[in-house]
């Protein structure tokens, strides 16, 4: 017969008072995120014409596709807060 072991876990219970001030800021960083997302497209626009010189033109489309990403799970998760 195989013997098993157990790993208990300490885990702290939050009164509902400090599960909403959590939830408020971690509301409060995700619109930081958003904001300073918002802050970079910005600047990729102002940039646009450096960017897409054939020689940053790959490097930059990575780029732009992993921040329009973030930008879809941040909405997301924002989203799902409100709920």
């Amino acid at each position: 017969m195989k013997r098993t072991s157990i790993h208990l876990k300490y885990v702290e219970w939050l009164s509902a008072e400090d599960m909403l001030l959590m939830s408020k800021q971690w509301l409060s960083e995700l619109s930081f995120l958003k904001d300073e997302q918002l802050f970079f497209e910005d600047l990729i626009r102002k940039y646009i014409f450096e960017l897409i010189a054939p020689s940053q033109f790959k490097k930059t489309t990575k780029i732009v596709e992993a921040l329009s990403s973030s930008r879809e799970k941040t909405e997301e998760l924002i989203k799902e807060d409100k709920l």
